[in-house]
């Protein structure tokens, strides 16, 4: 199950239980439920993801650098990072239509084009620098 908000990693596995035990009930049955929990949402410290966007539009320039408009539901396991530690997570594109790398992940086309890889470890470095500097 994935969610934006915290309060429902309690209210959902909650809330499935007492569905699932009335719908037993009315069938003269029981229901057990057995909640496997996933990857907590993805949140990004406000400052750290400030500062990563200046740090990578110092570098690609800033008609290079794009937030995504609105949260995403995409699993990820840095939000365990991000639970410990303020950082931020981000993307690099990776999309060559010339090339026809323009499926997204996971479908059985995707295709990376490998020669933008370089500036991911770029932006990875200057953010360094900026932070010791800082």
């Amino acid at each position: 199950m994935r969610y934006l908000d915290k309060d429902m990693s309690v209210f959902i596995p909650r809330r499935i239980k007492e569905i699932a035990q009335g719908i037993a009930s009315g069938m003269r049955a029981e229901a057990d439920l057995k909640y496997t929990y996933g990857y907590p949402p993805l949140f990004n410290d406000p400052d750290m993801a400030a500062f990563l966007k200046e740090s990578a539009s110092r570098l690609l320039g800033p008609e290079n650098v794009r937030e995504l408009p609105a949260p995403t539901m995409g699993g990820e396991d840095m939000a365990y990072y991000l639970q410990e530690v303020p950082g931020c997570f981000f993307a690099l594109g990776s999309s060559d239509p010339k090339a026809g790398a323009v499926y997204p992940n996971h479908h059985p086309k995707f295709d990376i084009d490998e020669s933008v890889l370089h500036m991911g470890a770029a932006v990875f470095a200057q953010a360094a620098v900026d932070f010791l500097v800082d």
